[in-house]
């Protein structure tokens, strides 16, 4: 016939497009697992077919089954609703040319097993070198009385 022998064996790929069967399938994963994002459930898909990634995520786009992020909750440190004083920041506008012109202070608070410990910190602006630093287990004036009786 002219013809070669891997013509005979061949087998073409179906040109249908199966992205409902797709659908199916991936809704019912969801229904099962509903916080799966693309990667879970491509994962999940190979075990029974051959399934590009980048195919699940866009059938998930297309067809809104992708979940939702949600942003975790992050407690804030700061609270400027207090009864105390708010001072003005007077040094915003002062150009320095050199050291000890003007100090910054900032308090970190860090977690160490389990318990939270806070870190007052002086810092030179001009040069951002650290003057003096205090560690506490309480955020209270004591820490910050500590750090600049230590710049002395």
């Amino acid at each position: 016939m002219g013809m070669g022998i891997s013509t005979y064996y061949y087998k073409p790929l179906p040109s249908e497009n199966n992205d409902d069967m797709i659908v199916a399938k991936i809704e019912t994963i969801i229904e099962l697992l509903p916080e799966s994002g693309y990667r879970s459930v491509t994962r999940i898909l190979k075990r029974t077919q051959t399934i590009n990634r980048k195919r699940v995520e866009r059938i998930m786009g297309e067809n809104r089954l992708s979940c939702r992020k949600h942003k975790a909750f992050r407690i804030g440190t700061t609270d400027s609703r207090h009864r105390y004083l708010k001072y003005p920041n007077i040094a915003k506008d002062v150009v320095t040319t050199g050291i000890n012109q003007v100090i910054v202070g900032d308090v970190t608070a860090y977690n160490v097993k389990g318990k939270d410990h806070y870190c007052a910190i002086l810092t030179d602006r001009h040069n951002h070198e650290a003057i003096s630093v205090a560690v506490s287990n309480k955020n209270d004036t004591d820490l910050i009385i500590v750090a600049l009786e230590s710049a002395h």
